[in-house]
């Protein structure tokens, strides 16, 4: 059974991510990267397959056409031990640790300091799913059930949401009335996108203050 493990959303813009490997599971490691935010990604191997070679090509990552040396750990925030050798990835996962650097370690994911999770994104929306390597085939499955069944539903409340914020930011509600109002917004949003946004926001506005005036109305009476 795998450690106790923390979820984090890292930023990586400033990193110096290294991938070892150049097979299809360091291109899946490699298109994470980008997809979230990565912008000097190195890839060490002597040769690479037809996606990461595209990439390269397009200067999306940096290749250096060799094999595995310590050296190439140097400067680096973040690395994946992504080859098809097990023995090989054990070694990058123990010579990056004992660098105090964050690795992981496809082979073994107990051997490294982090796990990738599955990831589902809409937009700014980004669920990681993870079973902490016990069970891949249900934690891809539940993947697929976000990308198909619920982000898009949950993609437009958030948008729906981000809009209201601003919009009830810029009233002269008071701190306790934008509450109310947002606690509202959250349980309806996802079927109000099927209506206008101003009747929506009409409704929420008009209940709002009704309530804040029954709340004043019951305060008086009981003093």
């Amino acid at each position: 059974m795998m450690d106790e493990v923390y979820p984090i959303m890292l930023r990586l813009g400033r990193q110096r991510v290294v991938v070892v490997g150049g097979g299809s599971i360091a291109a899946r490691k490699v298109n994470g990267l980008l997809q979230g935010g990565a912008q000097s990604v190195t890839v060490i191997a002597p040769q690479l397959c037809e996606k990461l070679q595209q990439l390269a090509d397009e200067g999306s990552i940096c290749w250096q056409a060799k094999r595995y040396e310590k050296s190439v750990l140097k400067s680096a925030g973040l690395v994946f031990a992504a080859t098809d050798d097990r023995r090989l990835n054990e070694q990058i996962s123990n010579d990056a640790l004992n660098c105090d650097i964050l690795v992981c370690n496809v082979s073994d994911g107990e051997q490294g300091s982090f796990i990738t999770p599955a990831v589902a994104r809409s937009n700014e929306l980004t669920v990681a799913i993870s079973s902490g390597g016990s069970s891949p085939a249900l934690v891809k499955h539940m993947k697929r059930e976000l990308e198909h069944n619920y982000l898009p539903h949950y993609d437009q409340a958030q948008q729906l949401l981000k809009r209201l914020r601003a919009d009830v930011l810029r009233t002269d509600m008071n701190a306790r009335q934008r509450q109310h109002l947002l606690s509202l917004a959250v349980s309806e949003a996802v079927e109000a996108a099927e209506q206008p946004y101003e009747t929506w926001y009409a409704s929420l506005y008009n209940r709002t203050v009704q309530v804040e005036g029954e709340d004043a109305e019951n305060e008086r009476e009981n003093n």
